[in-house]
């Protein structure tokens, strides 16, 4: 596993390696696309996950980013990407995955709340037909 994008300041061979190999993915796969299908609900999902201390072994033990965790999460709008994140996160989490989670979980609560709101409002301004699930 490598994080090619942390490292253009100071890039391995690795990391290039690791370009290569996203390269030929996403050439392979030029003809694949996102599928946005007609819905009569509005149904509104999110998704998180954390890797709790993910380069630990990987990375040198001096540098405080081989201890951090990352969160992710993704938020769709009936099943289409509307909003995602990946990150180290800004503290350390000492105890377990558990806290990791936790930490990612509010992070996505933090992204998912206003873009419900505002859903919900111009649902209500525009008089849209819509439910929120």
């Amino acid at each position: 596993r490598i994080s090619s994008a942390r490292f253009t300041h100071n890039p391995k061979q690795s990391h290039a390696a690791a370009v290569k190999a996203i390269c030929r993915y996403l050439k392979g796969t030029i003809c694949e696309g996102t599928i946005i299908r007609q819905s009569d609900k509005l149904c509104l999902e999110c998704f998180c996950d954390a890797d709790f201390a993910g380069l630990y072994n990987h990375e040198p033990h001096h540098l405080s980013s081989s201890v951090k965790s990352r969160g992710a999460y993704i938020i769709k709008l009936s099943g289409c990407p509307l909003i995602w994140k990946s990150q180290l996160m800004s503290s350390i989490c000492l105890v377990s995955t558990a806290e990791a989670e936790y930490y990612s979980l509010s992070n996505a609560l933090r992204a998912l709340l206003p873009v419900k709101r505002l859903i919900e409002e111009m649902v209500k301004m525009l008089e849209l037909p819509f439910e929120m699930e």
